[in-house]
């Protein structure tokens, strides 16, 4: 099963380097790529991991995760994809948050995953690394760092997921469905990650290093 990460930036680098370590097949998309890695050379190599276009990207791929400028972003990117992304897991890594990081755009996280879900009907959505921070995927192992919380109502795709993750350095949980993206993704914010919700599940026996910096796939960043 390949894993198509799209965006060329430090948390999309980042992903490729832990799914590719993991033993997966990953490819990663550039917005202006085309095929193979010299097409691209400005993308940091990634061992073992190929570089191309956002279309043949999505097409190879059976995982799609964009590593791109917040959901708007994400939307904008991929619209001409939406027949081509129909049938794929679509995991989202964003978080709407301010600027600042210190709040959510919109009332109580009002966008999001929701506004995904609704860009993109014909996708098995699954929402990961909300309640993290992207700069702990390069740490050595820690036991504080909080378990990655994995929500969809899609339970087939989720537990697809979690298989890809069992064998990456990190530890995972369901976190169960979608409505609970808002809390998950508040989980951030505080630095709690051990906040009340469901978890029925536990995949991987690892925690990586929590870093100070940025929330995972906040609106501010851009890995394109």
């Amino acid at each position: 099963m390949t894993i198509g990460v799209l965006g060329t930036g430090g948390i999309a680098v980042t992903l490729a380097k832990m799914f590719a370590r993991a033993g997966h097949e990953v490819r990663l998309g550039s917005a202006g790529g085309g095929s193979g890695t010299s097409a691209v050379p400005a993308v940091p190599a990634v061992p073992g991991v190929p570089v191309g276009g956002y279309a043949e990207v999505v097409e190879a791929a059976s995982v799609v995760i964009p590593a791109v400028l917040g959901v708007q972003g994400a939307v904008q990117q991929l619209r001409s994809l939406r027949a081509a992304l129909r049938g794929k897991i679509l995991v989202d890594i964003t978080n709407p948050f301010t600027g600042g990081h210190v709040d959510f755009v919109g009332p109580w996280a009002a966008g999001g995953t929701a506004d995904l879900a609704a860009a993109f009907p014909g996708t098995r959505l699954v929402g990961a690394f909300k309640n993290v921070w992207w700069e702990a995927f390069d740490g050595g192992p820690d036991r504080v760092v909080p378990a990655i919380r994995v929500i969809s109502d899609d339970a087939r795709a989720k537990r697809t997921f979690l298989r890809l993750c069992a064998a990456t350095p990190l530890t995972y949980v369901d976190g169960g469905g979608m409505d609970q993206a808002r809390r998950v993704e508040r989980m951030a914010l505080s630095g709690s990650g051990h906040t009340s919700g469901p978890m029925s599940g536990h995949v991987s026996g690892r925690t990586s290093g929590h870093l100070p910096g940025h929330p995972f796939g906040h609106t501010g960043l851009s890995a394109a």
